[in-house]
């Protein structure tokens, strides 16, 4: 059982000071605990945890924390010229999987401002299990640096600043590098878990209420998630557009978007509801067609689910969201339901949605 599995990790976890003071923004604290090793680039001992990151050509100016949106944003200048500007971007995935359309957004963000003079590089900081998920994917442009190999960089790390806070920062690395030790063994097991087809769906709330322990259920949530929107690798044509957001845990969604409609239907992954939705920004058109959406929905789920499991409602009256703009109908999804079933219930919703239509 991977609860078990995790038992004495959490234990220790616990214990650490350093996962405590973490824990204000989990992404964030690694951002910029990493921001504050750069900025003490020019101590020697620490040299091997700046060469994953900056090349040995390189001399960093200045260290920005969420500038335009980056985790980090490194001014560099080549050593033997300081006016030849080189930017160094790490965007750090720590507790979701990395998204391709992000990262090439940032790419051309980067281009719009450049000077002909001026040089990036983009680099992505993730766990390995993470990046190995994410590598089919990965934009050309990118460099990856795993976790992982910043623990092996802080094994040989030591500042060498002679002072009274010498002590405390060559324990800070030393404590920092155990914390990361148990974050990745449990993210390890996160990912290799969404990553099998025949994985359940749903979370494993044992596994849920272990982690709660340690507060760390959120990055839990929303790296399983992102590990199964991953594995799940629906196939949808030019007319589907698809999402993955966390609102109340999280949601998986992909949307039918027919040509000439002011509506548009999809499929959305609640949990465990199974949802056949329609959107509008006119809410009219979606009033006007209440009974006739009612059947449209359920005629899909009967074709997905058993009787039994449909969330008929009085009248054929819809579950409505936003003001009535979104109506839907859902169904409960099996708990033993795995990632491979859950394809198979989303290809054939997607199918009946393109065959047919009420707008």
């Amino acid at each position: 059982m991977m609860a078990d599995l995790l038992k004495n990790t959490v234990i220790s976890l616990k214990q650490s000071l350093v996962y405590t003071l973490s824990l204000g923004d989990k992404e964030l604290f690694h951002s910029n605990v990493l921001g504050w090793l750069l900025e003490n680039h020019n101590d020697k001992g620490i040299q091997p945890i700046v060469k994953l990151f900056i090349n040995d050509e390189l001399e960093i100016e200045r260290v920005e924390r969420e500038k335009n949106h980056f985790d980090l944003f490194v001014t560099c200048h080549k050593k033997n010229n300081e006016a030849d500007k080189h930017f160094v971007i790490i965007e750090n995935k720590f507790k979701s999987l990395p998204d391709k359309k992000q990262l090439e957004r940032y790419e051309v963000v980067c281009q719009e401002k450049k000077n002909k003079k001026d040089n990036y590089t983009f680099i992505l900081f993730a766990p390995q299990d993470s990046l190995r998920v994410f590598e089919k994917n990965r934009p050309e442009n990118w460099q990856t640096v795993a976790y992982e190999d910043l623990c092996k960089a802080l094994s040989k790390a030591q500042f060498s600043l002679t002072s009274d806070e010498q002590n405390f920062r060559n324990e800070f690395l030393s404590s920092y590098k155990k914390l990361l030790q148990s974050l990745l063994k449990i993210i390890s097991l996160v990912v290799m878990s969404a990553s099998e087809e025949i994985s359940p769906y749903l979370v494993d709330k044992e596994v849920l209420n272990t982690l709660k322990e340690i507060r760390l259920h959120d990055v839990y949530q929303k790296l399983y998630a992102s590990t199964v929107q991953k594995t799940l690798n629906i196939n949808a044509g030019k007319d589907w557009k698809s999402d993955i957001y966390f609102m109340n845990g999280s949601i998986l969604k992909w949307t039918y978007i027919p040509d000439n409609s002011n509506i548009v239907y999809g499929v959305e992954i609640q949990r465990e509801k199974f949802c056949i939705f329609a959107e509008t920004k006119d809410r009219t058109v979606l009033k006007k067609s209440e009974e006739k959406l009612s059947e449209y929905f359920e005629s899909i789920l009967n074709e997905i689910f058993e009787e039994g499991r449909i969330n008929h409602k009085k009248d054929g009256i819809l579950n409505v969201y936003n003001k009535g703009i979104y109506k839907y109908q859902y169904a409960k999804i099996p708990a033993d339901t795995t990632i491979k079933d859950l394809r198979k219930k989303i290809e054939i919703a997607m199918k009946k949605i393109e065959e047919s239509n009420p707008s």
